[in-house]
């Protein structure tokens, strides 16, 4: 495994460039998360909870979005226009793989990098750990047209979870299976939905328990305060209430909903302000940070222009025994991918931004 933190720390010049010494510390997507929105607001400066640096380490980036490593320690960083790249960190990152459409996520597991592009998942397999791709497979072509699948996670028993979003605002599209989390094993079989009633479950995430989390955005047209974003706890067979319940267990008459049919959905565990575009979320499994953090989820909000005020453009963390929500960083374009270094650093892809960001603790 590289040493993350230590080749990150060399220079580099030019439009990949690699930054260091930046200690910042004052220096949706879904339907809000498109190339087509424009930002809320004039890119705000970078500010990160005390006792922690934020770091610019790649930027010239085209709208990056998923970030995953391998076992080798390479970093993978997904582009909306449709690359993929692979930065090992001693030079600038380089294409990996290219024409997929409007990737989102990625996700690596045994062996192979998952991609998430709309419409379906591909498997790319590097066989000999080169960083040459040997082998592109599409996993599963069916997902929905125009609706944007976004994070993909595994567990420990070999299945990998999906977060599907909806077509629609706040009522179900007919014929359409939108708005769920699938669950399938890694070749494409046994895909079957997991959970329903989300409107964007975009970021998905395990805890250290493995206990699955979504984060969900709410719908819009309800005025700047309703409904909340949310962070849920995922069960096999639950409803979370979309299109006909939002927020704990609030009835919303346009979905069709009551008090009688919204009295057996699964409320979340937290709630953000409405229209914060919350995207991913990340639980912290490292050393590098302080030991309280440990446990604790990461989330990104990437803002919203439905609002009359400024809101998102931020981490927040959620703290793993009350799932209190509080501040951590801000001053983001739209933060939309997560990641955890190997040496225990959080990264976060700013989309608007075309920049990588390290968050450290230094020791």
């Amino acid at each position: 495994m590289l040493a993350f933190w230590h080749t990150y720390q060399r220079v580099k010049h030019g439009s990949w460039s690699l930054v260091l010494g930046l200690a910042l510390v004052a220096c949706s997507i879904p339907v809000n998360y498109s190339s087509d929105n424009p930002p809320t607001s004039p890119p705000a400066e970078l500010q990160i909870a005390a006792g922690f640096t934020i770091t610019p380490i790649i930027t010239g980036l085209d709208q990056p979005t998923g970030l995953a490593f391998d076992p080798q320690g390479r970093l993978y960083i997904a582009q909306r226009s449709g690359t993929v790249l692979i930065s090992d960190g001693t030079n600038p990152p380089r294409e990996y793989a290219t024409d997929f459409n409007k990737p989102l996520s990625l996700h690596w597991y045994e062996q192979a990098l998952y991609v998430v592009e709309q419409g379906q998942i591909q498997r790319l397999s590097d066989g000999n750990s080169d960083g040459i791709v040997d082998q592109q497979t599409v996993l599963l072509s069916d997902l929905p047209d125009q609706i944007e699948a976004a994070t993909l996670v595994s567990d420990a028993q070999g299945w990998l979870y999906l977060g599907v979003g909806t077509r629609a605002d706040h009522t179900a599209t007919a014929g359409i299976q939108e708005g769920y989390i699938r669950r399938f094993r890694a070749d494409g079989s046994e895909s079957s939905v997991y959970a329903t009633g989300l409107r964007m479950p975009f970021g998905l995430a395990f805890d250290p328990q493995q206990q699955l989390y979504a984060t969900d955005n709410g719908r819009e047209g309800l005025g700047d305060d309703l409904p909340p974003d949310e962070v849920n706890r995922i069960t096999a067979g639950a409803d979370y209430g979309w299109p006909r319940c939002w927020g704990q267990r609030q009835p919303d008459a346009d979905g069709g909903g009551d008090a009688a049919n919204c009295s057996t959905t699964n409320e979340p565990v937290a709630l953000l302000p409405a229209h914060s575009g919350v995207t991913g979320i990340v639980f912290y499994q490292g050393t590098a940070f302080p030991a309280r953090y440990h446990g604790d989820a990461f989330i990104g909000l990437s803002g919203s222009w439905y609002s009359q005020e400024l809101r998102g453009h931020s981490i927040v963390r959620m703290d793993a025994e009350t799932q209190q929500i509080e501040s951590f960083a801000s001053g983001f374009g739209r933060p939309v991918g997560l990641a955890i270094s190997p040496q225990g650093q959080l990264l976060v892809a700013d989309y608007d931004r075309g920049t990588i960001v390290m968050i450290a603790a230094p020791p």
